[in-house]
């Protein structure tokens, strides 16, 4: 997108090359582009967030409008509509989802529309954090996962397909993303590259397990073993009980897909282990989750809590 010539431009790279072909703005067969932003490209179709006229303008790869959301001069769907992700394409799309993502309102809001523009929810940036930043560009992986970077606060911002807020990576020592703009996800594999103020980051799909926590209620003859934490991607999951010494007392879960959010499991100790929760002994659970594609081979998320009797 050229937004300071109000217009998109096609460029074509040959040889490491790139070569311009011609440039699109709807000056001579409808309303022109205003200042637009962000593009995406799904199942034969260009978007464009065309940012003065409050609109997102759907094209053919030819440049042949096909239709828009939103109006121009009104802003009745979209304030200023900053980037613009779609997922529709029936491979690499895990639950076959088709939907857009706006960013707007001067970066303070994100959308999930379908296909025809009706609103499904929106999230205001002050509902996920606190501090100066916003939503800028997005990005949809393969299982509908919605990535948004905030080029101010210098981090991504993931949410799942119903726009539940999960995680956030960026922002700090451990990765430090230099005004991250924008972003792209190959949906087959998980790669998922990052534009920040000069130069990129190269990043693979992972999983992390959060605020993790186990409490068991102590009957006679048994115990009730309830586990929770925070999953940041669908992930495998095995989940053991152990001594504080590392042996293992008890496989809970091998391999259990799950979703990511907030995950509560609950687990009936018979026997033997019961009547050892009774005498308070200590023990750890410890999670092993792996990402079911992407990094699966390459990175793994471990982590151990001690069981608090109640």
């Amino acid at each position: 997108s050229d937004a300071g010539h109000n217009r998109v431009i096609y460029l074509r790279n040959e040889a490491n090359e790139l070569h311009f072909l011609r440039s699109l703005d709807f000056g001579e067969t409808g309303i022109p582009l205003s200042s637009p932003s962000g593009l995406a490209i799904e199942n034969g179709r260009l978007y464009i967030a065309d940012t003065g006229n409050n609109r997102i303008v759907i094209t053919n790869l030819d440049g042949e409008q096909l239709g828009t959301i939103g109006h121009p001069g009104q802003p009745d769907v979209f304030i200023q509509p900053f980037d613009v992700a779609v997922i529709e394409q029936s491979t690499w799309n895990h639950y076959g989802s088709k939907f857009i993502i706006v960013t707007d309102s001067l970066h303070q809001r994100l959308n999930l529309l379908t296909l025809e523009g009706e609103p499904i929810v929106s999230r205001r940036f002050y509902e996920i954090s606190g501090d100066p930043g916003g939503f800028y560009f997005a990005a949809i992986d393969y299982y509908s996962n919605v990535y948004v970077t905030d080029t101010r606060a210098g981090c991504v911002y993931k949410f799942n397909r119903f726009l539940n807020y999960l995680t956030r990576f960026g922002g700090g020592k451990k990765i430090d993303l230099d005004e991250p703009r924008g972003i792209a996800i190959y949906r087959r594999f998980g790669q998922i590259f990052i534009a920040e103020r000069a130069g990129a980051s190269y990043y693979w799909v992972g999983t992390d397990i959060l605020n993790l926590s186990a409490e068991a209620q102590a009957g006679q003859e048994e115990a009730s073993l309830e586990v929770r934490f925070t999953l940041t991607e669908q992930s495998l999951i095995t989940m053991v009980l152990e001594t504080v010494a590392g042996e293992p007392v008890d496989t809970l879960a091998e391999k259990l897909f799950l979703v990511p959010g907030n995950i509560t499991k609950t687990y009936q100790l018979a026997g033997q282990i019961g009547r050892s929760l009774i005498a308070n002994r200590k023990f750890n659970v410890t999670i092993t989750a792996a990402a079911t594609y992407s990094s699966r081979r390459y990175f793994f998320a471990h982590k151990k809590t001690p069981v608090r009797i109640r």
